[in-house]
Parts: C-alpha cells; structure tokens; sequence
C-alpha cells in the first residue's frame, strides 16, 4: 500500500485564473445550492412547475447545458471526442444510442418526451468530455482548490435547507419528508450531500494540514446532516465506498487522518441525536429501528424488484422507453415510485437488455480508467473513484442514477483526474519520441 501524504499537484495558476478557471468551478460547485433556491416554497404544496423542477433537476441540467455552451466557444467538439475514443467504446454508445432511441419511439406512447427523458444521460456524457477538456485547457489547476470549492458548495447547500427548516412557518403541519427543496424527498437530498462528501473526505485523509482542518470541520457537519435526515443508503454508501477506494488505489493514509475521519463521524453521529427531528422519517434513531425490521429491513425493495424484473421480462429486448416506469407500476402495482431503486434495472427497464449492457459497460471503462490513470494524480485519482464509487453504491438500492443532480455530483469530482491523465499522457509521449529521435 502506497501512501499519498500532503499531495497537492500544481501547474501554471496564473494561466488558469486568465481563462476563467475560478469562475466555472464556483458555477457547478454550487449547482445543489441553485437548485435549493429555485425550488424553495414554504407552503408545502407543490405546483406543477415545482414538482417538475425537482423531478427532473432542471436548475441543474441548466447549469450543465450552460457550461457545455462555454465549452463550445472553447473549441470543445462531442463528435470529435467520440471518434477519439477507442472502437469498442464507440460500438458501446451507439448501441445504448440505438436501443435509447428505438425504446422510445416504439415502446413510449408520449415519444417526445420519452427521448427527452433518454437524452439527459447523453447529457451527462458530454458534460463529463466537457469538462476533461476545459481542465485540459486551464492547465488544470490545483485540485486542493477543486475539492476545496466542491466541499464549500455542498456546505452551502446543507445550510439553505437548514435556513429554510427554521423558516417553515407552520411546522407542524409541513410535509416534511417530501417537501423540502431541491429533491422529491429527504432521502433524494441525502444522496446528494454524500456525493460531494468526497471532496472533504479526500483532503482530510490525503490534503496539507490546512485543508485537513477545515474538511473535519465539513465533513462533521456533512455526517450529523445524513443522520439527521435518517438515510441509512446515504451514510452506508459513504462508509463502505471509503474503504473501497482505498483498496482499489492501494492508498494507505497516516494513521492520524484515519483518526481524525473516526471521530468526525463519531461527532456528527452524536450530534445529530439532539437536533429536532420534524417527524419519525428522519433521525439516526430512524435507521436503527429500520435495520431492527426483520420482516421488512429492505423498506420493500426485494418485493418491488421481484416486480420489476417481472414487467422488464415481458420487453426485454427494446425495454418500455425512458419515463415510463412510474405510469407503468402504477397501474399494475398501485405503487408512486419513479425508479425501481437499482440502477441495473433502471436501464434494464428502459432501454432492454442490450441497452442496459452497452451503458454498463461504458460505466465500467470509465471505472477503468480512472483505476488506470490514478498514479499520474492520486489525490484526483481517490476522489474521483470515491465519487463513482459513492453514486453506485446508492444507486443499488435508491435512484442515484435517476435524479441529474446526483449524476453530476459524481462526474465534477471525476473529471479532473481524466483531463490530468490524458494531458500526462501527452506529455509522456511526446518524450518518448523525442527520446527516440
């Protein structure tokens, strides 16, 4: 096991500031907190154009589509970044590309909006491309001041819900558990505050003491939050994905750090006993009495999976088309759900059998390269694998891959380590023939 102790990679700062790097980190570091804004309400009813906003993250996707605007300006192509990539990953996209579009045109009766629905993950895709390249651009600047910004933005965004918690005028007849901004529910909100968590988590075990100082404070304040808000999904993801980046980088902190993570878990557990809980849906005491639920410990997920493994064999080849899941279930099964709380069946669901597999597979190759690319950036290298590893291990049992504002979460804190690899690459070859000149 290697250790990676006070990393804080460098490169040309000044370049960076001139081509407005500091701008474009603060902009999506602070997309969950938009998001809160533009959702905020206190009436606890929800109009149309509210549930929608939430639903489908739209303060977000808009924050996405303006930095892929940018991106344009600054000679960023999607097509030319996806002849870049090599045959077998272009085989991939077109095959989810096909099966995306003929689920929906064939097996959606509203068309329309089931490709829109469908074209958010390609969305996601070029933003990712997007943003490796902008990086590329700014000489990618230091990460410490990347996941610095990232873990002040999800700061900002615990903050607004609190404000707006101690702002709701008649609490005890607010609707708690569905009603807050940003999100469909409390448990939504939990997953994206334990996203981003990694950028604290990551400069606590491997930044300078400086930045260790400051992100125990952050990721104290992030942990009494996900108690609070009783999501057992949210902090056993954060757990478990800690541990599983460590092994897969084979990165040892000092012991101290370990230390110091220990007890700012063991505070925010602690302090979040004595915050007021607005309702029995949330607090730590909530998940230990759902883990103490033999008969039902999986919430009724094991029985909705069974479900809908059921309908996913009724179309399994073209699947029923992106956006239809909810309408679906409901009428079979009477259930309100938008997403069968995995993401294999998510996809399966959509896009059939061969569509899911192409867009597993193309999240396995970027798995991939990050394990592979890792050693040209540790620290860059560990919280992007912290990330993808925290949104997957939501998404097994919540909808992680179906709210956008979580996708991104995962793909800001996994784009610098492909822009540092790629540029290092680069650089490696242009050595080696030099050399061989």
């Amino acid at each position: 096991m290697q250790r990676l102790d006070n990393l804080n990679p460098r490169t040309d700062a000044g370049a960076a500031l001139k081509n407005g790097w500091p701008k474009y980190i603060w902009l999506i570091a602070l997309l969950p907190f938009f998001q809160t804004l533009v959702t905020w309400d206190f009436d606890g009813d929800l109009s149309g154009l509210q549930y929608a906003l939430r639903h489908l993250s739209i303060p977000a996707l808009t924050g996405e589509i303006i930095f892929l605007l940018y991106s344009l300006r600054s000679a960023f192509s999607p097509w030319n970044t996806a002849r870049q990539m090599p045959l077998p990953v272009q085989a991939l996209l077109g095959i989810w590309i096909a099966f995306a579009v003929s689920a929906s045109v064939f097996q959606h009766d509203d068309k329309p909006a089931s490709l829109l629905a469908a074209s958010r993950f390609g969305l996601h895709m070029c933003f990712l491309a997007a943003m490796a390249h902008y990086i590329k651009r700014a000489q990618t600047p230091d990460i410490l001041r990347w996941l610095n910004a990232i873990s002040v933005g999800i700061i900002c965004y615990i903050a607004a819900l609190t404000i707006f918690a101690l702002c709701v005028p008649e609490p005890a007849t607010f609707k708690w558990a569905t009603r807050l901004p940003s999100a469909t529910n409390i448990r939504q909100i939990a997953n994206i505050v334990a996203i981003p968590a990694a950028a604290p988590i990551a400069l606590l075990l491997f930044g300078n003491e400086r930045h260790r100082r400051a992100s125990a404070l952050w990721l104290t304040i992030i942990v009494t939050f996900l108690a609070w808000s009783g999501s057992r999904t949210a902090l056993f993801a954060v757990i478990i994905s800690i541990f599983s980046a460590m092994i897969f980088m084979r990165a040892l902190p000092k012991a101290k750090s370990l230390a110091v993570l220990a007890a700012c878990f063991a505070t925010g557990l602690l302090a979040s006993l004595p915050l007021p809980t607005p309702t029995s849906a949330f607090g730590l005491f909530r998940m230990l009495d759902k883990m103490q639920e033999q008969d039902n410990v999986s919430s009724g997920r094991v029985e909705f999976w069974m479900n809908t493994i059921g309908e996913i064999s009724k179309h399994p080849w073209l699947g029923y088309g992106s956006g239809r899941f909810r309408q679906n279930m409901h009428e079979i099964y009477g259930t309100d759900f938008n997403h069968p709380h995995n993401f294999i069946l998510q996809f399966t669901y959509d896009w059939g059998i061969f569509g899911a597999a192409a867009i597993l597979s193309l999240l396995l190759y970027l798995l991939w390269m990050i394990i592979k690319r890792a050693p040209s950036n540790p620290l860059a290298g560990f919280v992007a694998l912290l990330g993808i590893s925290i949104l997957c291990a939501i998404a097994m049992v919540d909808g992680a891959f179906f709210y956008p504002l979580t996708i991104i979460a995962a793909i800001i804190l996994t784009a610098p380590i492909l822009a540092h690899a790629d540029k290092n690459t680069k650089v490696a070859e242009k050595v080696t023939v030099s050399a061989a000149k």
